[in-house]
């Protein structure tokens, strides 16, 4: 784990799965920060986590439920964002 991710794990930095390392990210991580957690780690385990549950905020807690599903196809967080985006912003049919 890169030592700017250190401040979130006060309780320590040993025995944690890697699911519980990525759900302390996405609960306390700035913004920023958590935009820099890798994504790889990210893909790998976001699915693992029960979303909902999250204890954060609720425009985050949407902001990760919605991306989820654009996680497992993409590349870096840049990409699963755009994915979101682009099926969010959809034109309706009328």
């Amino acid at each position: 784990m890169q030592k700017r991710f250190h401040k979130y794990f006060w309780d320590g930095l040993e025995n944690w799965s890697p699911e519980y390392e990525l759900k302390r990210i996405l609960e306390y991580a700035s913004f920023p920060d958590m935009l820099k957690y890798p994504f790889e780690e990210v893909k790998e385990n976001l699915h693992k986590l029960k979303l909902e549950k999250l204890w954060t905020s609720g425009e985050r807690k949407e902001l990760i439920i919605k991306l989820a599903p654009f996680v497992k196809d993409s590349n870096s967080w840049e990409e699963a964002i755009w994915a979101m985006i682009n099926f969010y912003n959809k034109p309706s049919i009328e």
